[in-house]
């Protein structure tokens, strides 16, 4: 900004000083002289608009979904690059979570050199989940006597979803005594569902099919694949609340890290055994819970897409406090959320069993408490195999 300034009183004082010697002397020379000092500006503005307007920068990368953890490199070019025959493009890169309130920014200064596009590299850090921001919209050009800056116009934030760790499940304990018995009073007679304790009806194979609805002995019988087509409950439903909170370090970001992980993997076998359930979060939008009908994985990891992109609250009060007036009825409540407060003991008078999933640091990991109908649970971020290994989904 000093070089800058510097530039423009030496530009106005020969401008100056040119115009006062044609005054006195009136110089042929000078005359000119003058006319150069006039035009070099507007000149400037203007091949400075022109550049600023052609020049776009576009990231190459053909997923914008990465795993927790590691480095990875993203691929920026910028295109169109040869209207500006100088060197006087500097691109600002600015990096920030939604849910860390630290923002990381570096500078990139690209000799250009007359080049039709430029390609370069970042590396970028995948510490945590969450939705990353790849900002660039603060990058800047000079016009050639470097007199005047000109942000450029055609630059759009690149946003990064690093999805959390999906944690698999203990598969030879995962399926219980709970599973195999009839926990609806009645099924529909017209619509097919989820619960894998009742058939609804037969069918022959479609590509796609779990193989755990295939029905062996019929098969055998018939010498094709058939099917089982499970039974829709008239009560049933289970809900996974996760309730994000604000960190204010580093540290205890890997407690919201945990809480993706854990709400994941709950998911997940939720998904396995092929039940029904729904995943709710705070919508800052709405400012409403927002409840999402899940039926397989692949709706799931939208959906955890879709959390990760929401910032966190400043208090779980306000998910706990939505949850106990919503109007939906659930057989069974799965609430993670990585701060204590005493809202979450009033959650036990809600009529529903609900579970309770407080993700921390390992002092407190393994403490089991119980408060009316629900159950609390603590659990280390660093390992949620704990959450997975106690829960009754």
């Amino acid at each position: 900004m000093g070089i800058r300034m510097a530039r423009r009183i030496i530009y106005i004082t020969a401008c100056i000083v040119c115009i006062f010697l044609y005054g006195i002397t009136g110089a042929r020379s000078l005359y000119i002289t003058n006319i150069i000092l006039i035009l070099l500006p507007i000149l400037s503005v203007a091949y400075a608009y022109i550049a600023k307007n052609g020049i776009t920068i576009q990231f190459l990368e053909k997923t914008n979904t990465y795993i927790r953890g590691g480095v990875t490199n993203l691929s920026v070019v910028a295109k169109n690059v040869y209207i500006t025959p100088v060197a006087n493009l500097n691109i600002v890169i600015v990096y920030q979570f939604n849910n860390l309130r630290e923002t990381t920014s570096k500078t990139l200064e690209i000799a250009i050199a007359g080049m039709n596009q430029y390609l370069f590299d970042m590396d970028c850090k995948l510490s945590h989940s969450g939705c990353l921001t790849v900002d660039m919209t603060d990058s800047y050009m000079y016009d050639p006597m470097k007199l005047f800056k000109f942000r450029l116009s055609n630059i759009k934030e690149h946003v990064l979803y690093i999805m959390p760790i999906l944690v698999n499940p203990d598969y030879y304990g995962m399926y219980t005594s709970y599973d195999t018995i009839i926990n609806a009073k009645e099924y529909s007679k017209t619509r097919k569902g989820e619960d894998v304790s009742e058939i609804f009806d037969i069918r022959g194979y479609v590509h796609g099919d779990s193989l755990n609805r295939v029905h062996w002995k019929l098969s055998a019988k018939e010498d094709t694949l058939m099917v089982k087509e499970l039974s829709q409950p008239v009560s049933h439903n289970h809900c996974i609340v996760i309730d994000v909170v604000n960190v204010n370090s580093d540290i205890e970001r890997s407690y919201i890290d945990g809480v993706y992980e854990l709400a994941y993997a709950l998911g997940n076998i939720a998904c396995l055994k092929e039940k029904h359930f729904q995943l709710a979060f705070y919508k800052m939008q709405q400012q409403d819970l927002i409840f999402l009908e899940l039926f397989n994985i692949d709706e799931l990891s939208e959906a955890m897409r879709l959390l990760i992109r929401e910032k966190s609250c400043e208090s779980n009060v306000t998910t706990a406090a939505l949850l106990s007036l919503s109007p939906f009825s659930f057989d069974k409540i799965y609430y993670v959320t990585n701060v204590e407060s005493d809202m979450l003991y009033d959650l036990g008078n809600i009529e529903c069993e609900t579970e309770i999933y407080i993700v921390g640091d390992d002092k407190e990991a393994g403490n089991i408490c119980s408060v009316n109908n629900a159950t609390i649970f603590y659990v280390d971020c660093n390992n949620i195999s704990y959450g997975l290994s106690v829960t009754s989904i």
